[in-house]
């Protein structure tokens, strides 16, 4: 270990984690009572790696860390909130992991389970479970010069349509099956394709073991790696003295840790639904959904609202004159019938044919604002303002 591997502020350091999370460091953290939480801490990163990163690792101990890290991160953020007896995230923030990393634990970890299903289902090829660790960024980009590099030396077509992608992107799956069973072939006339010097030993045996890993197993051999990884997290939970208050306020089992998650993440939800069924079907503009889909994003709503409504010229409807307003929809202007339950500050009355509706105060400000002094993101955009200014 060196400084620079501490350095908290640099947190795309691959190289120290793996160093920090070793077995060495793990060993030395454990015999000391006073770690017990680091020692936990840097045991789910070790499991990560393990996990999602390690090339060697069968499927099945995949799915086993991923889910220990899962059930323990559950586990804690459970505890925290009992400990602290409030759900306000800024005071759980403080000892927990971020939202990104947790949420990206959990997602993972469901994800490679529905691949496993898949498998196991025969709806997916078994060579998908060979490609668990190239599940990341920079192989997703890989395969656009991939599929670039399937046209011909003499083509002169560089771009494609998504069409053309998908045709390609199956020809490139078509031709790793191929690989990957060739590979795991022991015949002597099999097909040989060439592999870097530097994947050479890390290529050798990875497909025979997972390949013989994968035919034997069964849903219920899933079912039981689930319930070991939570005993496994349980053991590590114990350790920091966490179990008593949990069995206190039972939220110690599988089922009931579960159902408290569920319900914690439901109260916390600020989704609503605000769809209305609209019976004028007629009165929808072709435009509805682009305009539509382009307010949604700027407000941050990920349904579409029948209630936002479809007009054309939005910027010259000025806000003393709803009471004169005869029209009933209008184009990218968040105005309602009725507000949610909870959300009543965030909307204004207004008077439309004598008739009260609710108008979002973001949509007020927006037609109430004359001047807007903000830059955009763009750059030739951002030039251009800028010499206007000037």
């Amino acid at each position: 270990l060196v400084r620079s591997d501490l350095y908290p502020k640099d947190r795309q350091n691959y190289a120290s984690c793996v160093k920090i999370s070793s077995p060495t460091i793990l060993k030395l953290l454990k015999r000391s009572p006073d770690t017990k939480s680091l020692y936990v801490y840097l045991k789910l990163l070790n499991y990560l790696i393990i996990a999602y990163v390690d090339k060697t690792t069968t499927i099945l101990d995949r799915l086993k860390y991923s889910w220990i890290c899962i059930f323990v991160c559950r586990l804690w953020w459970a505890w925290l909130t009992l400990y602290c007896n409030t759900t306000n995230k800024r005071t759980i923030e403080k000892h927990f992991i971020t939202n990104a990393a947790q949420y990206s634990i959990e997602i993972n970890g469901h994800n490679l389970l529905y691949i496993i299903m898949l498998v196991l289902e025969n709806k997916i090829p078994k060579d998908t479970v060979n490609t668990i660790h190239l599940f990341s960024s920079q192989p997703c980009e890989s395969i656009f010069r991939n599929t670039r590099s399937l046209s011909g030396v003499y083509s002169t077509i560089v771009n494609f349509t998504v069409k053309d992608f998908l045709k390609r992107a199956q020809k490139l799956s078509i031709l790793n099956k191929i690989k990957c069973f060739e590979t795991a072939n022991d015949n002597a006339n099999r097909l040989l394709f060439p592999i870097h010097h530097k994947h050479l030993k890390d290529n050798r045996n990875l497909n025979n073991s997972n390949h013989n890993n994968i035919d034997n197993v069964t849903t219920d051999d899933v079912e039981k790696i689930i319930l070991s990884a939570y005993e496994t997290a349980k053991v590590l939970i114990d350790n920091l003295k966490m179990c008593k208050l949990l069995k206190e306020n039972k939220i110690y089992t599988l089922k009931q840790l579960s159902t408290y998650i569920s319900n914690s993440l439901r109260s916390s939800s600020n989704v609503t639904d605000n769809t209305m069924i609209d019976d004028d079907v007629d009165n929808e503009s072709d435009t509805s959904s682009s305009s539509g889909n382009e307010d949604n994003d700027y407000y941050g709503e990920d349904d579409e609202s029948e209630n936002i409504s479809e007009g054309e010229d939005d910027d010259k409807i000025p806000l003393d004159h709803f009471a004169q307003v005869r029209n009933t929809t209008f184009s990218g202007m968040r105005i309602v019938e009725s507000v949610p339950r909870g959300a009543e500050n965030s909307y204004f009355t207004i008077k439309i044919n004598n008739a009260d509706k609710y108008i979002h105060k973001t949509t007020a400000c927006w037609l109430l604002t004359q001047n807007n002094n903000r830059l955009p993101s763009d750059r030739l955009s951002r030039v251009i303002a800028t010499s206007r200014k000037e």
